[in-house]
């Protein structure tokens, strides 16, 4: 049963593929950008961008209220859903 006056809790979660790897991914519409862990890059010996200086270095706000800052940029290419794509997330 679907209630628009419910909360819901849940995360939109779909098995992707980043860079040939096969992981669980997040899906939100909304967001203004696409994130990868330091943790995943590493394990994985993804290539990073680094970041450009800047005066004003993006950061993120976690869901816990930890804030996340970029170390840069990862482009690979991904797979969902029978689509294929090159995309590029921030590495945090």
């Amino acid at each position: 049963i679907v209630s628009d006056d419910a909360p819901s809790n849940t995360a939109l979660t779909a098995t992707v593929t980043v860079a040939d790897i096969v992981t669980p991914a997040i899906v939100d519409t909304g967001a203004s950008h696409s994130l990868l862990s330091a943790a995943f890059v590493h394990q994985h010996h993804l290539l990073v961008v680094p970041p450009t200086p800047s005066p004003n270095p993006v950061s993120f706000t976690a869901a816990n209220g930890s804030t996340l800052h970029t170390a840069g940029t990862v482009t690979a290419p991904v797979t969902f859903a029978d689509s294929n794509i090159k995309w590029t997330f921030t590495v945090v």
